[in-house]
């Protein structure tokens, strides 16, 4: 609660201190009540981030906000550039005063952006944009290598992170330290960002080695998220907690290679770690609980119709222990698309748990009916039913803007 006070102490000091420099203090008194001692916490603590700046003695100080940063550079690939080196000499400097959690997201999610753009295979240069102002900082990362969704990738592959280790994260085996092999080094702590595998002379070692885990976890930490790549992009929407389609209208799409952005506020406070935990099920290991928004599955319509497409859904749930199924956005669902996941995909995996979530009654109905065929077979079976996603929740953000 005292959070989210100061908070919006702080955004309302940020908005009125251009029409007030010299008696901001007073003015925030008057608004919250508060002495002249407390108000002026509030604005050391934002030049203290580097948001605003004061000149002057105490009770004659001025106070303005910082102009914005921005950075923009062209570099070329080469087997030296990683992504460390790419935060520590570009953007770590952004963050300086930033609250550790906001720098920790920050740090985790250009690592996972970079990772992938410096392995796509045929990058031969990237181009890192970096706009900073006193709300937060925008990041975009474009390289003019392979496209992310080459080779039959879709955005099902970020959507639902990778396969699972089962093991219980509290059972001895999970907790005791990992064990590295002569070649391998130790695992890095969950909230460190993922780091690049040098460039191999051989243009098949640099093929598009991508993490799908690390770009999950990076959506959801970020106030708005965007991917554009193969003509078509994409963005988080936090607020309906579903992926939505972005047009040419709203996004600049490349014609090749691939373009991520992420916005992120100064008073950001999700950690990696917490990301993962959302995506952990009782008792298993990370991603074995993921949220499935079923849009995907429904591309290039809104309509989930054939097998094929339930089959391509299905093989990134298997091992999972809990799958919640989103049909916000989804018109209609067909009768093999029904069959394949809640009968066929079902009698495979039965120890996985489906919970459907914002069906309509139409869709309700076409499953129920795929499920009545499965107990029909003679096997009992119970679909939940839930009117939100489990906590998988998020604040308001746009993330269009994020790719004109």
């Amino acid at each position: 609660m005292a959070h989210a006070r100061s908070v919006t102490i702080r955004r309302f000091i940020v908005e009125q201190i251009d029409r007030h420099p010299g008696d901001i203090t007073a003015l925030v008194q008057r608004e919250y009540g508060m002495t002249r001692q407390a108000a002026n916490r509030h604005l050391k603590a934002l030049e203290t981030e580097g948001v605003i700046a004061g000149t002057g003695a105490t009770r004659s100080r001025h106070w303005r906000r910082t102009a914005p940063r921005e950075l923009s550079r062209r570099l070329r690939v080469t087997p030296v550039l990683t992504a460390a080196r790419l935060w520590t000499e570009y953007l770590a400097r952004a963050f300086d005063r930033a609250p550790p959690d906001t720098r920790s997201a920050a740090h985790f999610s250009f690592g996972a952006i970079a990772s992938n753009a410096l392995r796509a295979a045929g990058a031969t240069w990237i181009h890192v944009d970096l706009a900073a102002d006193d709300s937060g900082v925008e990041v975009g990362l474009y390289n003019d290598g392979e496209s992310w969704f080459a080779h039959g990738r879709t955005m099902l592959d970020i959507a639902c992170g990778p396969s699972p280790d089962m093991r219980a994260p509290h059972s001895p085996r999970a907790d005791a330290p990992p064990q590295p092999t002569p070649h391998a080094p130790h695992s890095p702590r969950a909230d460190a960002p993922p780091q690049p595998t040098p460039h191999a002379a051989r243009e098949s070692d640099r093929s598009s080695v991508v993490r799908p885990g690390d770009l999950l976890v990076a959506s959801r930490l970020c106030d708005a998220f965007a991917i554009a790549s193969g003509s078509v992009a994409w963005a988080w929407d936090r607020e309906a907690e579903t992926w939505r389609a972005l047009d040419s209208l709203e996004a600049s799409i490349p014609s090749h290679g691939t373009r991520v952005a992420f916005r992120l506020s100064r008073s950001a406070t999700r950690t990696p770690v917490a990301v993962r935990e959302e995506f952990t099920a009782p008792g298993a290991g990370v991603f074995s609980r993921v949220h499935v928004p079923m849009i995907l599955a429904a591309q290039p319509g809104c309509e989930c119709r054939t097998r094929a497409q339930a089959t391509a859904l299905t093989a990134h749930l298997a091992n999972r222990r809990e799958v919640l199924l989103d049909f916000r956005g989804v018109h209609a669902i067909g009768r093999g698309f029904a069959d394949e996941l809640f009968r066929v995909f079902r009698a495979h995996n039965p120890d996985v748990t489906l919970v459907t979530l914002h069906a309509t009654a139409l869709l309700r109905n076409q499953i129920r009916d795929a499920m009545t065929r499965f107990s029909a077979a003679g096997t009992d079976y119970f679909l939940p039913s839930l009117e939100s996603s489990s906590g998988l929740r998020g604040t308001n953000s746009s993330a269009a803007e994020l790719m004109q």
